[in-house]
């Protein structure tokens, strides 16, 4: 439905129909914040209202809402940030919010912000890489010293390899967007060179490898991801 609403011009009584079943799907298992880049299309009148919806569950103790408001506010980017989409691009600071769940480190959603923080240094606009900026390094450092395997974890300890492995992945387009000489992304780029995991080491050179092309003029794609409009190669669908 997400991928129909991005391609169709709903009718604005459905539309509306639609957004009056989306309180009751964030009660579900299938939160419907993903639908919001079509429905605010459909329904301007409602733009701050919606916002609004999406600040509350990027916020949310629940890890289905939070992850779905996440990826909500990632598809509404996408969409919005292609030349000519008839989509209104989400406010800044709504995509700060992305910026403060890696600054603060939110468990419910910090892999799914990885991903989308690195897909806006990428992709995103500039003043969507200004709004995550600073907090994306501020979360970096913290992250760095968090994720160290030989510390007591409070998360979950199978989580560690994954989210190092997104840390290494935002480091590297953080690098290829200026910042490789930036302590923390240097750090994390280092650090990834003798980690005992293979996913994160591979993590380092396959991306390594992309950083090296584009900085000789090559075209180059890291085959994981690469024109799917998607994070780190996950499919949102």
């Amino acid at each position: 439905l997400r991928a129909i609403l991005s391609e169709i011009s709903l009718p604005e009584s459905a539309a509306k129909k639609l957004y009056g079943k989306i309180p009751a799907l964030n009660e579900s298992e299938a939160p419907g914040l993903t639908l919001m880049a079509g429905i605010v299309r459909a329904l301007p009148d409602r733009f701050d209202e919606i916002v609004q919806s999406m600040r509350v569950g990027l916020v949310s103790d629940k890890p289905i809402l939070a992850e779905d408001a996440a990826w909500g506010l990632f598809y509404w980017m996408m969409t919005s940030n292609v030349s000519g989409a008839p989509f209104p691009i989400p406010p800044t600071d709504l995509v700060r919010e992305i910026g403060v769940i890696v600054a603060v480190r939110r468990s419910v959603s910090l892999d799914a912000a990885l991903q989308i923080t690195k897909w806006i240094f990428d992709e995103g606009n500039e003043e969507q890489k200004d709004a995550i900026r600073e907090l994306t390094l501020q979360g970096l450092g913290y992250l760095f010293e968090e994720l160290r395997y030989d510390r007591k974890h409070e998360r979950d300890e199978d989580s560690i390899p994954s989210l190092r492995r997104r840390c290494v992945e935002l480091a590297v387009s953080m690098a290829k967007q200026g910042f490789e000489e930036t302590p923390v992304v240097s750090r994390w780029l280092k650090d990834a060179e003798s980690d005992p995991m293979p996913e994160v080491r591979y993590a380092k050179v396959r991306h390594a490898a992309v950083f090296r092309g584009d900085r000789n003029g090559k075209a180059s794609g890291d085959g994981e991801g690469a024109g799917t409009g998607t994070p780190g190669g996950d499919v949102r669908s």
